[in-house]
């Protein structure tokens, strides 16, 4: 994908400016990364947990602990 064409300032300092591309995330920005990983923790936490407990009591797994893996792998 192309630069944009108007340069990427930072909120209320324009002689700063970012080239690369990526403008940081505001406080709010970094918390909501930081909800997300901590989320993803525990999914993937639990996921392994109940894939486990079905290991462990000799069951099959069924197609929504397939789905839950795989929404696992998909997410970016």
């Amino acid at each position: 994908m192309d630069s944009p064409s108007v340069p990427l300032t930072s909120l209320g300092n324009s002689s700063s400016l970012y080239t690369n591309g990526i403008i940081p995330p505001t406080s709010k920005g970094i918390t909501v990364i930081i909800v997300d990983g901590i989320l993803m923790f525990l999914t993937i936490f639990f996921t392994a947990l109940r894939i486990s407990s079905r290991r462990l009591r000799r069951q099959k797994l069924f197609p929504e602990d397939y789905l839950q893996i795989g929404s696992l792998v998909g997410r970016k």
